[in-house]
């Protein structure tokens, strides 16, 4: 819902503005992927999704794939 409404509001503003929505709009997919994953992990048990065995080096590996723009932001 506000990554949709951030586009409206995309052509009016300037630059800077744009950088702000920009942030907004990855805030809003990072949310939206962590509440899918919440929702995943609350039902495991419960009878509708089998629990499974993963490795964690590979999960770790997933992780800094998907941080990867966030560390270069930051290191710079």
């Amino acid at each position: 819902m506000v990554d949709k409404r951030t586009w409206l509001l995309d052509a009016e503003l300037g630059e800077e503005h744009r950088r702000c929505l920009d942030g907004a709009r990855g805030g809003a997919l990072r949310m939206r992927e962590l509440i899918n994953d919440l929702l995943a992990c609350s039902q495991v048990g419960s009878g509708t999704q089998a629990p499974a065995v993963g490795e964690l080096g590979q999960a770790g590996a997933t992780a800094l794939e998907r941080l990867q723009p966030e560390i270069e932001e930051a290191r710079s």
